[in-house]
């Protein structure tokens, strides 16, 4: 019979097989086709007191026998294919006890359903006296449990009335155990809520677990907030766990209002704050960013970090990310940065990898300012006292050198009065007064720039000045070179020394004409003005503030032009593009300026012509920073030297194009009062 165990056939013992009998906390063998044991795990060694290797290989039914335990023809049965049904039986331990085992023993077929063996499973009764000591015990265990336990626990029957509440649940609701035995849910749920208690316990018989945020009502009336866990159980009842989360609630409320001003400080702080992920993409973005770099947050979250970075500052950015990274907690640098607009601006950078409660890198957080204007604020502030330094030595310089040529000309002219000097010695004498002449004007353009020339300001109208200095601007300039006049009558008075501002105009036109060696057109114009913050910014001097209402004198030429490297140098003393120079007039010009308290600002580019725009301040200019007296003579300690000889003026005209105002209604009067 197919059934049957054959000769040949074997039970398999594969690995995972022999481990599962090995394992199991029962007593457990296998027995191949012959009824010889293959297996014998290490519990029924235990049962039986025979071990493993003193069984396998021998008869099965040999085996339980000398245990104590009858076959009564199970084996056989089993190698038949007949499933045994389960029997009991005494089994005497190694300990000397009898105990009562249960034997189950069943057929193992192989692939095609026939017998290569057997397995048996001998397992222990409990004894009656000990099964009811355990469920004692366990009722006595889970009773403790239920009556320790932090959390209020309410046992309901089908009806939703109350069958056991622990005494946590009369420490949360204020009520006795009588009390409640003698209610329902309904009495502790507070008014109101939804939904109701009859709903809620509706909902948890229908689906036999509810899990939710509620709030019940203490028996003062209070409201009390939980968490209410409810399950069916097995008996038909329903358990009700229910926690008190009053303080969680209170530390979450504590937790948000920290975050909320922790925003509220964020997203108001002057400096910019940038959250980044572990892979350096965007995750915040206060509204300082937005101010500095022009993206909003909703553009740049998201990203990755390079978008902030020109192309040429990638590479020194991507190292100090890669040092943050690897856990540099003191990260800071000074950076050129990009903004939406595809301008660069300097900033400062202070950054801080970010770690989860495992120490792993979790991102990293940055704060950031624009430094550009400090640093633009700095070079000023270094060229300025560079100019300064210069002006000091340019003082001393020119105080000696005028104290000498005082003496040369006193001896010339003490020369010159003697009678029996020959005319050929008189000749040569004008050469020496002519050269010592030349130096004497040297002397005051460096006089100029250091501010201690002669300065006599006076209540005047700058077109006037311009007016009459046209004559020697005139006459000092080539026949090719047109100058045009553009001036505004509306313009202010202002407390300016004549002699210095003549000057001024003079160095300037002169300037210009050699700007154009074949011929062009200068326009000298004026106005009433302001200096805006970007013109400020790019004004001379820098050390003097440059607000307040002004007048502008513009003067424009049509030459060769400048580029940037040279404007930032045409003001020191003694840079000149010419062959031909002292390099002194412009710096002439900016000594005059700070004796004025005025600023210029230059315009140019190469080919496209120059203009040199300055602004005189129409209350006087700022003594010590507060508006002052702007009369000043030369002491004699200043050394001023005094100008010798005189210009000869040449006959000359100039084109005026006047900008003369007719009569006004009273709100353009305003208009113009409030510009001037």
């Amino acid at each position: 019979m197919p059934g049957k165990a054959r000769p040949g056939a074997s039970i398999a013992t594969r690995p995972l097989e022999r481990l599962a009998v090995e394992q199991c906390h029962e007593g457990m063998a296998l027995f191949d086709h012959d009824g010889r044991v293959v297996i014998w795990n290490d519990r029924l060694a235990e049962m039986t007191g025979r071990t493993a290797r003193s069984c396998i290989g021998r008869p099965l039914a040999g085996a339980l026998e000398q245990a104590g335990i009858a076959d009564a023809g199970g084996v056989a049965a089993a190698l038949s294919g007949i499933d045994v049904s389960p029997r009991r039986g005494e089994l005497r331990s190694p300990d000397g006890r009898v105990v009562t085992v249960e034997l189950m023993i069943r057929p193992v077929r192989d692939h095609a359903s026939r017998v290569v063996g057997g397995s048996v499973l001998v397992g222990v009764v409990p004894d009656a006296a000990e099964v009811h000591r355990a469920v004692v015990e366990s009722e006595r265990i889970h009773r403790q449990r239920f009556t320790d336990s932090p959390d209020a626990i309410l046992v309901l029957d089908r009806n939703g009335r109350y069958v056991d509440a622990n005494p946590a649940v009369c420490r949360l609701t204020g009520y006795s155990h009588d009390e409640l035995m003698t209610g329902s849910l309904g009495a502790i749920w507070f008014p109101g809520e939804h939904p109701s208690a009859a709903q809620w316990f509706a909902g948890l018989v229908a689906s036999g677990v509810s899990r939710a945020e509620r709030s019940i009502r203490h028996k003062d009336g209070t409201r009390v907030h939980v968490e209410v866990h409810a399950v069916a159980v097995d008996d038909g009842t329903y358990q009700v766990s229910i926690r008190d989360i009053a303080e969680r609630r209170a530390a979450e409320e504590r937790l948000y209002e920290a975050l909320q001003r922790l925003r509220f400080h964020v997203d108001r702080m002057p400096l910019g704050y940038i959250g980044w992920s572990n892979e350096m993409v965007f995750v915040e973005w206060n509204p300082a960013c937005e101010r500095i770099f022009g993206w909003t947050a909703e553009e740049i979250l998201g990203r990755r970090w390079d978008v902030l970075v020109p192309e040429h500052a990638l590479g020194p950015v991507a190292e100090i990310i890669d040092r943050l990274l690897a856990g540099d907690t003191s990260s800071h640098s000074i950076n050129e940065n990009l903004r939406k607009d595809g301008t660069i601006i300097t900033c400062e950078w202070f950054n801080t990898p970010l770690k989860d409660s495992e120490g792993r890198l979790s991102g990293a957080a940055s704060m950031v300012h624009d430094v550009s204007q400090r640093q633009l604020a700095e070079s000023q502030l270094r060229e300025a006292q560079r100019l300064e330094s210069l002006g000091v030595l340019t003082r001393g310089i020119a105080h000696d050198f005028g104290n000498l040529l005082t003496v040369i000309q006193g001896g010339l002219t003490l020369i010159n009065r003697r009678r029996d000097t020959s005319h050929e010695v008189r000749a040569h004498l004008e050469l020496v007064d002519g050269a010592a002449r030349k130096a004497a004007d040297l002397t005051d353009h460096l006089l100029a720039f250091s501010r201690t020339g002669r300065h006599n300001p006076q209540r005047s109208n700058l077109n006037d000045i311009i007016r009459n200095a046209m004559v020697l601007v005139r006459s000092s300039l080539a026949e090719s070179v047109h100058v045009e006049l553009q001036l505004d009558d509306a313009i202010r008075e202002i407390e300016v020394d004549r002699g210095q501002i003549e000057q001024i105009l003079l160095n300037l036109c002169i300037n210009a004409a050699q700007a154009m060696p074949s011929g062009g057109a200068v326009t000298i114009a004026t106005g009433p003005s302001r200096i805006t913050a970007a013109e400020a910014a790019r004004c001379m001097p820098m050390d003097q503030p440059a607000w307040g209402p002004r007048v502008e004198l513009r003067v424009t030429d049509t030459g060769c032009g400048m580029d940037e490297a040279v404007i930032r140098r045409i003001f020191d003393p003694f840079f000149t593009t010419k062959t031909e120079g002292h390099g002194l007039g412009l710096s002439a010009v900016l000594g005059i300026l700070k004796q004025h308290g005025a600023h210029v600002l230059t315009e140019s580019s190469p080919r496209k012509g120059t203009t040199f725009r300055i602004f005189f301040p129409v209350e006087g200019r700022m003594v010590n920073g507060t508006p002052g007296s702007t009369r000043r003579t030369a002491s004699a300690e200043e050394g001023a030297a005094p100008r010798r000889g005189r210009r000869r003026i040449g006959a000359g005209s100039a084109r005026e194009t006047s900008k003369r105002h007719v009569r006004k209604s009273p709100a353009q009067g305003a208009r113009r009062n409030r510009r001037g």
